[in-house]
């Protein structure tokens, strides 16, 4: 018996068909100020972390950015979206300071998971949703050539 043609056009579909192959990467020696920038710049919700340029150790994503500010936010980030009124400008300098002083390193995820560019978007899709993931960095051996976002599977299908 056949199966749906979709879902087996789905599974001859590999997840290099699908990538973004331009990445835009940050090292983990980079402050968080200087990766948010990145992330703002390219509109973009996160980033691979990168060492020698093209090996993967870990992920940025807005939610380890959010983190790190809630270090200098004495009621946590939460009650500054919730009540403004605290967001004073003194307090926004000391975010900024925090950030540009924090590194990319202190702050990552660093067992990003990693995927083959020959794997199908199955897989792909499968393992964003299992470890509730939004990207996951594209290797080939160690090396870096491109990134999958929920984005660019939704896209594909």
């Amino acid at each position: 018996m056949r199966g749906h043609p979709l879902r087996s056009g789905v599974k001859a579909l590999q997840v290099r068909h699908a990538m973004t192959k331009d990445v835009i990467s940050v090292s983990a020696q980079a402050t968080v100020l200087e990766a948010a920038r990145l992330m703002r710049r390219y509109h973009i919700s996160g980033l691979p972390v990168v060492a020698g340029g093209t090996q993967v150790v870990g992920v940025l994503s807005e939610k380890d950015v959010a983190q790190a500010l809630d270090l200098v936010s004495p009621g946590g980030l939460l009650d500054l979206v919730l009540d403004p009124t605290g967001l004073t400008e003194v307090r926004l300098t000391k975010m900024r300071e925090r950030l540009g002083t924090v590194t990319v390193g202190e702050v990552m995820s660093s067992e990003a998971a990693v995927i083959s560019p020959d794997a199908p978007i199955e897989a792909a899709a499968q393992m964003m949703r299992e470890r509730k993931i939004n990207r996951l960095p594209v290797v080939e051996g160690e090396r870096l050539v491109g990134i999958l976002t929920r984005h660019d599977v939704l896209h594909a299908l």
